[in-house]
């Protein structure tokens, strides 16, 4: 029996975990986080996260402060 990915929510939590790993923290909660459940579990379960602090955008800043409670180690 084959089983055809046909949405990234598909995808084992491994391997969405080590997606993730790739995507910068910013991004990868303004497009995951409140998706679903199981996506917040594997959000909030990453041990590593990239964050670019080079950028002066009010957005962005505005972002950071959302994903700041997330973060417990830097």
């Amino acid at each position: 029996m084959s089983h055809t990915i046909k949405q990234l929510e598909d995808l084992p939590n491994e391997i969405l975990t080590e997606i993730f790993e790739y995507i910068d923290a910013t991004n990868l909660f303004r497009i995951f986080s409140n998706l679903n459940g199981r996506l917040n579990k594997i959000l909030k379960s990453l041990h590593t996260l990239h964050l670019s602090l080079t950028t002066t955008d009010s957005h962005q800043i505005g972002a950071y402060n959302r994903i700041a409670p997330h973060i417990e180690i830097l």
